[in-house]
């Protein structure tokens, strides 16, 4: 597991859950709650695929706040590449300023 059991998205707290089964008689491995602000992950994948199912449930926390409307292979997508480029710059939001 990442580790992370909370994270504030639009001024709110989501609880963080790995689990076994997302949902009951739903292939699916990760799931955001926004009525609840739960999210929840499968918990039998590679570490950097929690990251990125994580990421993509951010993103519709994101869409749902801005009023985006994104289709789910869209919302994936989007979680893709902010999960590469997260990864790719591990020291993005550090205070040191990035080389030109």
């Amino acid at each position: 597991m990442i580790g992370i059991s909370k994270i504030k998205a639009g001024g709110h707290v989501y609880s963080v859950e790995y689990v076994d089964v997302v949902e009951p008689f739903m292939q699916r491995i990760g799931q955001v709650n926004l009525l609840t602000h739960e999210i929840r992950i499968h918990k039998d994948m590679a570490i950097s695929k929690q990251e990125e199912v994580l990421l993509h449930e951010l993103v519709h926390i994101i869409c749902d706040l801005c009023k985006f409307d994104m289709s789910e292979e869209d919302t994936g997508r989007f979680g893709v590449v902010l999960h590469q480029i997260w990864k790719d710059n591990p020291d993005l939001f550090s205070r040191e300023e990035l080389p030109e």
